[in-house]
Protein backbone atom coordinates (compact mmCIF):
# COMPACT_ATOMS: atom_id res chain seq x y z
CA UNK A 1 0.00 0.00 0.00
CA UNK A 2 3.16 2.03 0.58
CA UNK A 3 3.66 2.50 -3.42
CA UNK A 4 0.10 3.29 -3.84
CA UNK A 5 0.32 6.80 -1.60
CA UNK A 6 3.89 7.81 -3.34
CA UNK A 7 4.27 6.71 -6.63
CA UNK A 8 2.32 7.35 -9.38
CA UNK A 9 -1.02 4.95 -10.02
CA UNK A 10 -0.28 5.23 -14.03
CA UNK A 11 3.45 3.92 -13.34
CA UNK A 12 2.30 1.15 -11.09
CA UNK A 13 -0.40 0.12 -12.72
CA UNK A 14 1.70 0.29 -16.11
CA UNK A 15 4.59 -1.91 -14.48
CA UNK A 16 1.87 -4.13 -13.17
CA UNK A 17 0.62 -4.86 -16.72
CA UNK A 18 4.31 -5.26 -18.09
CA UNK A 19 5.21 -8.08 -15.37
CA UNK A 20 4.49 -11.41 -16.39
CA UNK A 21 2.96 -14.86 -14.68
CA UNK A 22 2.71 -14.56 -10.67
CA UNK A 23 4.66 -11.35 -10.58
CA UNK A 24 1.75 -9.77 -12.89
CA UNK A 25 -1.23 -11.16 -11.31
CA UNK A 26 0.35 -10.12 -7.82
CA UNK A 27 1.17 -6.71 -9.04
CA UNK A 28 -2.44 -6.14 -9.74
CA UNK A 29 -4.33 -7.29 -7.00
CA UNK A 30 -1.96 -5.59 -4.90
CA UNK A 31 -2.73 -2.23 -6.78
CA UNK A 32 -6.41 -2.66 -6.65
CA UNK A 33 -6.28 -3.31 -2.89
CA UNK A 34 -4.16 -0.50 -2.35
CA UNK A 35 -6.45 1.72 -4.21
CA UNK A 36 -9.66 0.81 -2.76
CA UNK A 37 -8.44 1.25 0.70
CA UNK A 38 -7.29 4.34 -0.51
CA UNK A 39 -10.11 5.44 -2.11
CA UNK A 40 -12.15 4.36 0.88
CA UNK A 41 -10.34 5.27 3.84
CA UNK A 42 -8.14 8.40 2.73
CA UNK A 43 -10.64 9.65 -0.01
CA UNK A 44 -10.10 13.56 1.66
CA UNK A 45 -5.99 12.46 1.19
CA UNK A 46 -6.86 12.00 -2.57
CA UNK A 47 -8.81 15.33 -3.12
CA UNK A 48 -6.58 17.28 -1.28
CA UNK A 49 -3.33 16.45 -3.60
CA UNK A 50 -6.02 17.39 -6.95
CA UNK A 51 -6.03 14.39 -8.52
CA UNK A 52 -9.50 13.29 -9.56
CA UNK A 53 -11.31 10.39 -7.51
CA UNK A 54 -12.88 8.82 -10.55
CA UNK A 55 -9.49 9.16 -12.00
CA UNK A 56 -8.09 6.83 -8.99
CA UNK A 57 -11.27 4.11 -8.85
CA UNK A 58 -10.86 3.56 -12.99
CA UNK A 59 -7.37 2.69 -12.06
CA UNK A 60 -8.19 0.56 -9.36
CA UNK A 61 -10.93 -1.25 -11.13
CA UNK A 62 -8.43 -1.59 -14.23
CA UNK A 63 -6.40 -3.39 -11.96
CA UNK A 64 -8.88 -5.78 -10.58
CA UNK A 65 -10.11 -6.44 -14.37
CA UNK A 66 -6.51 -7.39 -15.03
CA UNK A 67 -6.63 -10.02 -12.64
CA UNK A 68 -10.13 -11.16 -13.48
CA UNK A 69 -8.52 -11.58 -16.92
CA UNK A 70 -5.51 -13.77 -15.90
CA UNK A 71 -8.38 -16.09 -14.11
CA UNK A 72 -10.10 -16.66 -17.01
CA UNK A 73 -9.87 -19.91 -18.78
CA UNK A 74 -10.43 -19.59 -22.22
CA UNK A 75 -12.64 -22.45 -22.51
CA UNK A 76 -14.86 -22.17 -19.69
CA UNK A 77 -17.72 -19.31 -19.78
CA UNK A 78 -17.06 -15.89 -18.46
CA UNK A 79 -20.30 -16.03 -16.62
CA UNK A 80 -19.21 -18.08 -13.14
CA UNK A 81 -18.13 -16.45 -9.81
CA UNK A 82 -14.97 -14.04 -9.91
CA UNK A 83 -14.50 -11.83 -6.88
CA UNK A 84 -11.71 -10.15 -9.09
CA UNK A 85 -14.76 -8.79 -12.07
CA UNK A 86 -16.75 -8.34 -9.09
CA UNK A 87 -14.79 -5.83 -7.37
CA UNK A 88 -13.69 -4.24 -10.95
CA UNK A 89 -17.34 -3.71 -12.07
CA UNK A 90 -18.31 -2.29 -9.07
CA UNK A 91 -15.23 -0.56 -7.78
CA UNK A 92 -17.18 2.83 -7.26
CA UNK A 93 -19.56 0.96 -4.62
CA UNK A 94 -17.13 -0.89 -3.00
CA UNK A 95 -15.11 2.30 -2.49
CA UNK A 96 -18.50 4.28 -1.49
CA UNK A 97 -19.26 1.18 1.22
CA UNK A 98 -15.53 1.87 2.66
CA UNK A 99 -15.12 5.47 2.62
CA UNK A 100 -19.15 5.51 5.01
CA UNK A 101 -17.44 2.96 7.20
CA UNK A 102 -14.46 4.82 7.48
CA UNK A 103 -17.14 8.09 8.17
CA UNK A 104 -18.88 6.15 11.11
CA UNK A 105 -15.63 5.32 12.73
CA UNK A 106 -14.30 9.43 12.25
CA UNK A 107 -18.20 9.62 14.25
CA UNK A 108 -17.04 7.97 16.89
CA UNK A 109 -13.57 8.32 17.20
CA UNK A 110 -14.53 12.45 17.73
CA UNK A 111 -15.11 13.69 21.24
CA UNK A 112 -18.20 15.65 22.01
CA UNK A 113 -16.34 19.06 22.83
CA UNK A 114 -17.30 22.23 20.58
CA UNK A 115 -13.66 21.98 18.81
CA UNK A 116 -14.37 18.26 17.71
CA UNK A 117 -17.73 19.61 16.64
CA UNK A 118 -16.60 22.19 14.18
CA UNK A 119 -14.77 19.91 13.03
CA UNK A 120 -16.89 16.99 12.38
CA UNK A 121 -19.65 20.21 10.74
CA UNK A 122 -16.13 21.21 8.54
CA UNK A 123 -15.95 17.31 7.24
CA UNK A 124 -19.43 17.18 6.53
CA UNK A 125 -19.33 20.71 4.65
CA UNK A 126 -16.46 18.82 2.30
CA UNK A 127 -17.83 15.38 2.27
CA UNK A 128 -21.87 14.89 2.50
CA UNK A 129 -21.50 12.04 4.69
CA UNK A 130 -24.65 11.12 6.32
CA UNK A 131 -23.15 9.53 9.23
CA UNK A 132 -21.30 12.75 10.12
CA UNK A 133 -25.05 14.70 9.04
CA UNK A 134 -26.63 12.29 11.92
CA UNK A 135 -24.09 12.67 14.98
CA UNK A 136 -24.25 16.37 14.02
CA UNK A 137 -28.46 15.92 14.40
CA UNK A 138 -27.74 13.75 17.44
CA UNK A 139 -25.54 16.75 19.31
CA UNK A 140 -28.29 19.38 18.76
CA UNK A 141 -26.88 21.13 14.58
CA UNK A 142 -28.97 20.67 11.80
CA UNK A 143 -26.03 21.05 8.82
CA UNK A 144 -26.76 23.23 6.43
CA UNK A 145 -25.23 24.27 3.15
CA UNK A 146 -25.12 27.43 1.12
CA UNK A 147 -24.72 29.57 4.57
CA UNK A 148 -21.64 30.62 5.97
CA UNK A 149 -23.40 30.46 9.55
CA UNK A 150 -24.02 27.44 11.78
CA UNK A 151 -27.42 26.63 12.78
Amino acid sequence: MRDTLSRPLTLLLYEARSASGLERFERLRTLGDGVLYVAGFFRDHITNRGVELGYVTALGAQAYGGVSQMLQRPTEPADGPDIFRELSENFDEFAELLFEIGEVFQVQAAASTPRATVQLYERWLRTGSAAIQRALHERGIVPLRGTETLH
